[in-house]
């Protein structure tokens, strides 16, 4: 009987010893963050509260992640991780009081993999110059639901492989809501950018990419059902200096704007430009127009470009955004004949030609990212990553 006891401990020990640990639900505050996710296990939830400074999250890899709930965290200072991999950053307030430190980025992830930010909140001061997110020389990049506001950019990925970018709004950018450079396998999908507030010299677009001097070509990016309202340019593809890219995808995506690129993939391969939409808000100084120029194998069909329309009259779009889009050159007459000012892309450019003084691809480059990604990414890269 003492034996079959013994025995029957034994495997109980053995057996409770090969169950893991629970996972831990850790505070954290500006003062002791580092050294908590320096010491952070698998599967560990880190809550942070109150006022953060600079911050540094560095050479740490989570085989299944953790998660850091930053709901009730108030950013200050930049927060910066390298060397990373698996972590969840929930929420957040980035930038409360903007000021120079921001020129460099609210928030910066290098030489990482699996890292996403869900639903942050990401405030610059409308200066011209602050950066919200960059990601450079990493993988698996997620940003979901954010909401940026007064940023030169929202969003820079500069040669990462895999990411995903969606339901991100971006509202009075000086500049840019999304620029993804020397990246393959990215999917912007859902983003909204409006109210824009081009700084001056700035030359705007929602969402733009363009592959970097000297290397390979970028690729395997698609852009879904985005929306750009008001001073943007819409979703573009330029490369001054070789090709734009390979098998880009632009589908269902809709702008409204008052600048003349709204749809433009220059010198792109093995693309699909299909099922967008693109209107000119009426008294604009150009038409915005649906641009793919030069490349090869590329499906360019059933986009339509006009004046506005409101969205119900296209299928893919909810008849809430009306109400969005009023506020951006929408027209309420009764008597808007949608059909009459909605034409084919391929009848449109006869009709049209292209628009006039758009500016130059080179300009763009030096332009767009002057102050940011190009200047400040490009420089650091380390290595090569081909498609």
């Amino acid at each position: 009987m003492n034996y079959a006891f013994r025995v029957g401990s034994a495997c109980l020990f053995f057996g409770l010893a090969s169950q893991p640990l629970a996972a831990a639900v850790i505070s954290a505050s500006g003062v002791n963050v580092q050294s908590i996710f320096a010491n952070a296990k698998d599967g560990d939830t880190i809550v942070l509260s109150g006022v953060f400074g600079r911050t540094k999250l560095d050479n740490r890899s989570f085989a299944s992640g953790i998660t850091i709930d930053a709901s009730n965290a108030q950013f200050n200072g930049q927060l910066t991780m390298r060397s990373v991999s698996g972590v969840t950053i929930k929420g957040g307030l980035f930038g409360l009081n903007p000021g120079a430190w921001q020129n460099g980025t609210t928030v910066r992830v290098d030489v990482s993999s699996r890292v996403s930010f869900l639903n942050p909140v990401v405030v610059g001061a409308g200066l011209g110059k602050e950066l919200g997110m960059l990601f450079v020389l990493s993988s698996d990049i997620n940003v979901r639901g954010g909401r940026f506001t007064g940023l030169r950019l929202g969003i820079g990925v500069s040669s990462v492989t895999n990411a995903t970018l969606i339901s991100n709004k971006f509202t009075n950018s000086t500049s840019d809501g999304i620029n993804i450079v020397d990246s393959h396998r990215v999917t912007a999908s859902a983003n909204i950018c409006t109210s824009g507030a081009p700084s001056a010299g700035a030359h705007p677009d929602c969402i733009q990419m363009w592959s970097g001097a000297g290397l390979p070509m970028q690729s395997d990016i698609m852009l879904l059902k985005n929306k750009a309202y008001g001073a943007t340019q819409g979703f573009t593809s330029f490369d001054p200096k070789a090709a734009s890219g390979i098998r880009i995808s632009m589908i269902g995506n809709l702008v409204n704007s008052s600048l003349p690129q709204g749809i433009a993939c220059y010198g792109c391969f093995d693309s699909v430009v299909t099922n967008n939409t693109v209107f000119t808000i009426p008294g604009s100084q150009y038409r915005t127009m649906l641009h793919v120029p030069g490349g090869a194998n590329n499906i360019v069909m059933d986009n339509s470009i006009g004046l506005f329309v409101k969205p119900t009259a296209f299928s893919g779009f909810a008849a809430s955004d009306s109400q969005d889009l009023i506020a951006f050159g929408a027209d309420e007459s009764p008597n808007f004949d949608a059909s009459a000012l909605t034409m084919r892309y391929e009848e449109s450019l006869a009709v049209f030609g292209v628009a006039a003084a758009v500016p130059e691809p080179a300009v763009w480059l030096q332009l767009v990212f002057g102050l940011g990604c190009a200047g400040v990414l490009l420089r650091q890269r380390h290595g090569v990553i081909t498609t």
